[in-house]
Parts: C-alpha cells; sequence; structure tokens
C-alpha cells in the first residue's frame, strides 16, 4: 500500500469547480422545474452516496476527503460512519458497483435531459452550462487525481473491470 497522500487545495479545486457548478446548476433549475424533479435527484444522489459507502470500505481515505470518483461525494466519509472495516464480498461489491454506475450516471442523466426539455427554449445557454461543467469534470477529474491516490491499485470504482 501506498503512502496515504495528503490532498491539498490546489490538488482539486479546479476540478471541483465544474462539479459544485453542475451540481448547483441543476439543484437550481430543477427547483424552477419541478420540487418533484428536485426531490427525485436528492433521493438517487443520497442512495449514491450510501452505495459508495459500501465501495469505499476497505480505503485508506476512509473517513476523510476522497481525491477520485467519490470527491465531493460523502461515501468516504459515510463508509467510516456505517461499514466499520467489515469484509465485503466479490459478489456484493460487483452488486454494488454496478448499482452505483447506473444509479449515479442515470441521475444526472436523467436531470440533463429533464431540464434540457423543459427549458431548452426560454434558457437555452442555461440548459447546456451543468451538463457542460459536468463534462469537463468526468473527462479531466480521473486522469489528474487518481494517479496521485493512494489506493489507486485497489480502488473498485477505478478498477472497475477487475470485478467482472
Amino acid at each position: 500500500m501506498n503512502k496515504i497522500y495528503n490532498w491539498k487545495l490546489k490538488d482539486t479545486v479546479i476540478i471541483d469547480l465544474f462539479y459544485i457548478i453542475s451540481f448547483i446548476g441543476i439543484i437550481i433549475l430543477l427547483g424552477i422545474i419541478s420540487i418533484i424533479y428536485l426531490m427525485i435527484f436528492i433521493f438517487f444522489y443520497i442512495l449514491m452516496n450510501l452505495l459508495l459507502a459500501i465501495i469505499c470500505h476497505d480505503c485508506p481515505h476512509q473517513g476523510h476527503f476522497c481525491p477520485g470518483p467519490s470527491q465531493l461525494l460523502f461515501g468516504a466519509l459515510l463508509s467510516k460512519k456505517l461499514i466499520k472495516k467489515e469484509k465485503i464480498s466479490r459478489k456484493t461489491m460487483r452488486i454494488t458497483l454496478v448499482f452505483y454506475v447506473l444509479i449515479g450516471m442515470g441521475n444526472f442523466i436523467f436531470s440533463f435531459i429533464v431540464i434540457i426539455i423543459s427549458l431548452w427554449s426560454s434558457l437555452f445557454l442555461i440548459t447546456l452550462i451543468p451538463p457542460f461543467c459536468f463534462l469537463i469534470y468526468a473527462t479531466i477529474a480521473w486522469p489528474i487525481l487518481c494517479p496521485k491516490c493512494s489506493n489507486k491499485e485497489n480502488c473498485p470504482v477505478r478498477n472497475f473491470k477487475k470485478y467482472f
């Protein structure tokens, strides 16, 4: 196991801004469209974090900031409170990973579709900001942050193929 990398603000702040803009944009625009869509998004966001807590059960970043896929998610923090270093079977991890990817990406994609369909005619440029920022975040976050991570060899999200 590598020494745990001590993350600095400068390591993540620019990348995090893209995620924050996307996340806040989704919340504001879904709130404009419908409170029900907003509640659905928040419900699946919380579920995504709970699934990530299971995935992060054996990470050295458990209970601290996670630089990788759970950046600005609270899986690593929740993991320390919920999992308590229990062993998780390969089958459970596989199922959890599949649901995490489906729910996580599905939640954001569904939100982007709802926002674009609902607000395209009235707020054309504003509807493009959250998906564009999320795309930038997703494209640059893992290649920049994952190589520095102390758990890069064992991270289930980074090494998704290892479980299948």
